[in-house]
């Protein structure tokens, strides 16, 4: 029996289709980067009417009715069309990790799932050198040093320039 299926559309696309049974739910975006206090929008759909939606936002899950307020809100074109969308008004650093949209099936009682991937960035702590205690070289001596910048998320990016 199968259970579950991923496909991944073209990267430009920016969606992904969960087959379970045959019932789809696309998402887009898959993956997000955003620092603290950014909007971020997630939208979900399947090919049929749906009567709920819930995304499920860092720790918390939110039960999405349009027209009602919040700091997670309703976005889309309507339950009557198949959409599940969530606009978040202020990204908390607490949510880095998966959201997800939880919708019911079209029949049946399993409900149908999509995930994309949020990375809240922070700003890395200052860089530090790891050096032997030479003050200087001449052309020929091996120089080994190690540069850490830590609490970066993303990751960054170190260059090295000698000269």
């Amino acid at each position: 029996m199968k259970i579950g299926q991923v496909r991944v559309g073209p990267a430009h696309e920016g969606y992904r289709t969960i087959n379970k049974n045959a019932q789809n739910v696309e998402i887009s975006p898959l993956k997000a980067v955003r620092r603290v206090g950014d909007e971020l929008t997630v939208l979900c759909k399947v090919p049929y009417r749906i009567d709920s939606c819930r995304m499920t936002v860092g720790p918390t899950s939110y039960r999405l009715i349009p027209n009602n307020p919040g700091d997670v809100v309703y976005a889309g074109q309507g339950l009557e069309v198949g959409e599940c969308g969530a606009h978040i008004k202020h990204i908390k650093e607490e949510w880095n990790g998966n959201i997800s949209c939880v919708l019911p099936p079209k029949s049946g009682s399993i409900e149908v799932t999509g995930t994309m991937q949020l990375l809240v960035a922070r700003a890395p702590g200052d860089p530090q050198l790891i050096s032997p205690p030479q003050s200087s070289f001449k052309e020929g001596d091996i120089f080994m040093a190690q540069c850490i910048v830590p609490n970066g998320r993303p990751a960054a990016k170190i260059t090295w320039f000698l000269g």
